[in-house]
């Protein structure tokens, strides 16, 4: 029987060979400026894209690589240059995309780098990438640019950290995440990786029922809010002290939100994966059900969410009589 390591070294081969060779997905359509990117679970091994105002699917495969090197895509992040990074969970690795089109483009951190084992959430910061490692209940840290492992940035078990899966840089620079196997939410300092504290903790009549957290947004309100899987429902917790506000979004009702995992705001509505119903839900400022932005079984296993930025479009370069060259810019529409 094959190794773990021998498995990942060829993984890691394949990848390289692959881009060598510029591989790049079939797609649909191109991303626009608030186009919604969906990772789905299982063996998806893709990234869904949908149009931001309408919510239809524009492209079914839009970060797609056959299963390798992204194979049980999870989290989701824009970096340097408009890139798309995408957390590779059977594969221990991060994956990056051109955000704009999908086409490949490294596999910018390589298979159990510096110890990853099970990416979930990521984010990117300072041009660092800040990674939950499930298997190793810590967070990872890698250079945006190279992929170089830069350190643990939060230890393995620091302040009780168990089964991390979101993460979040707040508005006080600090550094959010959800402990998914001890139900709570724990503090970080944003530039040592140091344990501040439990943000929010396990009593049960003070977090309102947390249970396996998941993904995690400060909102406009400035806010915290927990997608809490088990619970079916998605909670709001002061961003200053971490008390418990209310639960914006009740189990069961009218929206009929079971297993939440991502979240994405844009503006005052809130965007949730119902990773059961295999849809995204939109909720308003005061937590009313806005509507299925995509309908059941529209989005299979979604997980966590990204709202495009301002990425350029694609351009097309052509050679002018005398040796000059002329930039074309497609709009968008």
């Amino acid at each position: 029987m094959l190794s773990r390591r021998t498995i990942r070294i060829a993984f890691s081969l394949i990848a390289l060979i692959a881009s060598a060779f510029n591989v790049s997905s079939a797609f649909a359509g191109s991303a626009g400026i608030g186009d919604l990117f969906v990772s789905i679970g299982g063996v998806g091994n893709r990234v869904m894209l949908y149009d931001g105002p309408s919510g239809a699917l524009k492209n079914p495969t839009f970060a797609y690589t056959g299963g390798i090197p992204l194979n049980g895509a999870e989290g989701l992040a824009f970096g340097p240059g408009g890139s798309l990074y995408v957390s590779s969970q059977n594969l221990d690795s991060i994956v990056k995309f051109d955000g704009a089109t999908g086409t490949f483009q490294q596999l910018i951190v390589t298979s159990g780098s510096g110890g990853l084992s099970q990416p979930h959430g990521l984010t990117i910061h300072n041009n660092q990438i800040f990674v939950s490692s499930f298997g190793t209940n810590g967070v990872k840290r890698f250079d945006a640019i190279t992929g170089a492992f830069t350190g643990d940035f939060v230890g393995g078990g620091s302040g009780g950290l168990d089964g991390p899966t979101g993460l979040i840089f707040g508005p006080d620079g600090n550094l959010y995440v959800s402990s998914s196997n001890n139900d709570q939410i724990l503090k970080y300092d944003g530039n040592t990786g140091a344990f501040m504290g439990t943000f929010v903790s396990p009593a049960r009549g003070v977090t309102g029922g947390l249970d396996r957290p998941i993904d995690l947004k400060f909102g406009p309100d400035g806010n915290l809010y927990v997608a809490s899987s088990a619970s079916n429902s998605v909670l709001r917790y002061s961003g200053d002290s971490g008390n418990f506000v209310d639960t914006f979004v009740p189990s069961g009702g009218v929206s009929d939100l079971q297993n939440p995992w991502g979240l994405a705001f844009k503006g005052d509505e809130l965007y949730v994966a119902s990773r059961d119903t295999h849809s995204i839900k939109m909720f308003g400022g005061g937590g009313s059900f806005s509507g299925n932005f995509t309908q059941p079984f529209a989005a299979p296993l979604a997980q966590y969410l990204a709202f495009s930025p301002s990425i350029p479009e694609p351009a097309t370069m052509l050679l002018l009589a005398g040796g000059s060259f002329l930039l074309l810019r497609r709009r968008s529409r």
